[in-house]
């Protein structure tokens, strides 16, 4: 974990959280406006689509989020850039680009390889 600023990270972080947990509300909002309006028949599959694709992008963001939060977790138990699988330490590189990672990149793909 040479040349990681933890302190930074973790704020990172964290205000990638609060953006990910507004995402969420404003979603929110605006799915419950779209309901209070009577759609014509021509409009509902249009918005069946359209709820559909909000819904899997509200699903990954959850997904996300619950990322962010174990990861800051594991920044405040002092295990942050450690693959939470094999423990060994986890890329420098890897952590910068992702920094809500769990695992080693050798983990990970042996996980998507599982998938």
């Amino acid at each position: 974990m040479e040349n990681l600023d933890i302190n930074t990270l973790k704020k990172d972080l964290e205000d990638q959280l609060v953006l990910l947990l507004q995402q969420t509300k404003v979603s929110e909002l605006n799915s419950l406006e779209a309901g209070a309006v009577n759609p014509d028949r021509s409009d509902l599959a249009t918005r069946y689509r359209q709820h559909e694709r909000e819904r899997v992008l509200n699903s990954q963001i959850e997904k996300q989020i619950e990322e962010i939060e174990e990861a800051i977790k594991r920044i405040e138990a002092g295990t942050y850039g450690t693959c939470t699988k094999c423990g060994n330490a986890i890329a420098a590189g890897r952590l910068e680009a992702l920094p809500y990672a769990a695992l080693c990149i050798q983990c990970q793909a042996a996980l998507e390889d599982n998938h």
